[in-house]
């Protein structure tokens, strides 16, 4: 229980701040060309209190499925990243919004205004 609650509330919202500032400096160098898009890779480390620090960012993370366990995250990750990716360039080249998704997904929107 204890851990459980460590990353509710001190992990997953320090990964979440973390992710979003870098996210959100990187914006203005970020292509804006359709049918684009950016699979980048943050390495975090936690201490025994649930402090995250971020270590790197890799702009051509591995994806190599090392382990079972890796094999089913780098699965639904690329499930998922091809369902936003696909809805969100259909909804542009419609010319509607492509926010909120009509199918929901393992991914939460970080950065909140347009790009």
């Amino acid at each position: 229980k204890e851990q459980e609650d460590m990353l509710d509330e001190r992990i997953l919202p320090g990964i979440e701040r973390i992710m979003t500032d870098c996210v959100d400096a990187a914006v203005p160098a970020l292509s804006t060309r359709r049918g684009c898009f950016q699979l980048l890779g943050f390495d975090f480390l936690i201490d025994s209190s649930g402090r995250v620090y971020l270590l790197e960012i890799n702009r051509n993370p591995d994806l190599q499925s090392h382990t079972r366990r890796l094999h089913g995250i780098f699965h639904h990750l690329l499930e998922d990243t091809l369902q936003v990716v696909t809805e969100v360039n259909v909804r542009l080249l419609r010319g509607t919004s492509p926010w909120p998704l009509d199918r929901p997904t393992s991914f939460r929107r970080l950065i909140t205004r347009e790009m």
